[in-house]
């Protein structure tokens, strides 16, 4: 399948998704990127798909993996390579596929943090990361895209995110925000070397990719806490804490900058119906 990568022929739109998915390929769908075109069929692609949801990767993110599969499957049928397409679109996420919403413990929390590795090979400092994704409850785009001129006074203004395809954007999911700025959080920050304008960036003088932070996350969730860790865990954890430690759900909404107290209460609905089993 991969030779046919470069010729495909897409509107703009869908060969700009394209580009931007081809590290979903090669990491996440390897045996299919490197199996004749002609032998891919709709059990392995569903195989598949169960892998990338056990592996703890978000709806959208497999979506987009198996719609950009979809675009070549029928860019190789119009060349000739393959006559049928193996149904791919039966194959979508479901919100009832992925498991309920996935909470750490502060137990949890503290040895994740702890054991993972300070640096990875690449140069991104994943530990101080990973805190600071916890300690600020912000998205993993935000994370991503995050700058050092973000950080004004006792606060880190949000300015911008880094959305799936890792291009930018003028505004983030719910518009510009603020967080309290602790000395932990300063701390990390000004520890962070400064290759560029990125608090968190690679070696080669990059930014951090989301696909990348899933990679990171999955795979040392697994080897410290025997499961993996989706990245939308430690944003939903800090609210758990928070809520446990009896803050007002109000409070829990305003930080995490959710649209909307509703939002907030469907996000931990599941934690109320726990409380009150016991």
């Amino acid at each position: 399948m991969k030779e046919l990568e470069n010729e495909v022929e897409l509107k703009r739109k869908k060969k700009q998704t394209l580009n931007n998915n081809a590290m979903n390929f090669r990491l996440n769908l390897v045996s299919l990127y490197e199996s004749p075109i002609g032998s891919i069929t709709f059990d392995k692609v569903e195989k598949l798909k169960n892998e990338l949801i056990q592996k703890g990767h978000g709806r959208r993110y497999i979506n987009l993996s198996l719609a950009t599969l979809s675009l070549i499957l029928k860019h190789a049928i119009r060349k000739g390579h393959i006559e049928n397409l193996p149904l791919i679109e039966p194959l979508k996420v479901r919100r009832e596929d992925i498991k309920e919403r996935q909470f750490l413990s502060m137990q949890e929390i503290n040895k994740f943090l702890s054991e993972l590795p300070e640096e990875t090979k690449g140069g991104l400092r994943i530990r101080d990361f990973a805190k600071m994704h916890f300690l600020t409850g912000m998205r993993v785009g935000e994370m991503c895209a995050m700058r050092f001129d973000w950080v004004q006074g006792d606060k880190i203004i949000i300015q911008a995110t880094q959305i799936l395809t890792g291009r930018e954007e003028n505004a983030p999911k719910t518009g510009i925000g603020s967080i309290p700025l602790t000395n932990e959080m300063r701390e990390i920050i000004e520890r962070q070397p400064k290759r560029n304008a990125y608090v968190f960036s690679s070696k080669k003088n990059k930014s951090i990719l989301r696909s990348a932070i899933t990679i990171l996350y999955s795979r040392h969730g697994r080897r410290i806490l025997g499961q993996p860790i989706q990245t939308h865990t430690l944003r939903r954890s800090l609210g758990r804490a928070l809520l446990d430690n009896q803050e007002p759900i109000y409070t829990v909404s305003r930080l995490l900058r959710h649209s909307s107290i509703t939002m907030t209460q469907k996000a931990y609905a599941s934690l109320s119906d726990e409380t009150e089993r016991k």
